[in-house]
């Protein structure tokens, strides 16, 4: 699994700094992109202004199984 940092962006003042940073964890950017497509939209749909999706960071990390060696 990756975690993908993706910015919110308002077009009309690109210099401004983002409206919110959202983080989502999924297993590939196709993935993490419709996911965070859906949330763009809800926000699109209660705010009704515009909004620009950039890609900040992938953070990689590894799910690490612990074994109790005897």
């Amino acid at each position: 699994m990756k975690k993908y940092v993706f910015l919110f962006i308002n077009p009309k003042e690109p210099q401004a700094d983002c409206l919110c940073e959202q983080k989502v964890e999924a297993v590939g950017m196709y993935d993490a992109f419709t996911k965070v497509q859906k949330i763009a939209n809800d926000y699109v749909k209660d705010t009704h202004s515009p909004l620009k999706i950039e890609l900040k960071e992938v953070q990689y990390f590894d799910e690490v199984q612990y074994v109790d060696a005897l």
